[in-house]
């Protein structure tokens, strides 16, 4: 599929949601990240799955008490 396919993006946001389970909030973020730039970059900001990336994202910072960056994601996730 390659490095820069939407399904490749679910692969990267699965393996991120793992590492938010095994509490390795700074792995999960960047499997996140990565699966985000997939995303922007094949779908659109305002696509389903760029949304749900948000969210995730947002959690994370939640867990770590980054209040303003969670904000911020779930924000973005609702646009």
């Amino acid at each position: 599929l390659g490095e820069q396919h939407p399904d490749t993006a679910i692969s990267y946001n699965s393996i991120g949601n793992v590492y938010d389970r095994k509490r390795e909030h700074d792995t999960a973020l960047q499997m996140l990240t990565k699966a985000l730039q997939i995303q922007l970059a094949t779908l659109s900001e305002r696509h389903t799955s760029t949304a749900t990336t948000y969210n995730s994202i947002g959690t994370i910072y939640h867990s770590k008490r980054e209040y303003d960056k969670a904000l911020l994601m779930h924000e973005k996730a609702l646009q």
